[in-house]
């Protein structure tokens, strides 16, 4: 899986600015719009998850398919 290692500089900065004492427990990587977005998932914060773009700027959740 992908780990905060592998996360570009200004992921990693945002998620500092954004959730700096957040647990992280899941990192996954899509694309979205022909963008690389990082969905990460926290244990321990009031934001469970947020939405990255790979040049660091915090995307709105995706929305789900209506049925």
């Amino acid at each position: 899986g992908t780990t905060i290692d592998d996360l570009p500089a200004a992921v990693k900065q945002s998620l500092r600015e954004h959730v700096p004492a957040a647990e992280i427990v899941s990192i996954t990587k899509s694309r979205r719009d022909k963008c690389l977005v990082y969905d990460v998932s926290f244990a321990n914060s009031d934001t469970r998850e947020l939405y990255l773009r790979d040049d660091g700027k915090v995307l709105p959740e995706p929305m789900r398919a209506q049925k």
